[in-house]
């Protein structure tokens, strides 16, 4: 099983988003989320967590 600490944050308003940096969130995906930025997100975190 996979763990790390690492997280998503979704937001709507750029307010938001500065709030989700402050707090750890990488990367950031506004709303309404595409798909393919949400999967590509993961990808990259679950590549970082093993490396």
């Amino acid at each position: 099983m996979l763990k790390f600490n690492s997280k998503i944050f979704l937001t709507r308003t750029e307010v938001n988003q500065q709030k989700a940096l402050k707090f750890g969130f990488q990367p950031h995906i506004p709303k309404p989320v595409e798909p393919d930025a949400l999967v590509n997100a993961i990808a990259t975190l679950v590549t970082m967590s093993n490396a």
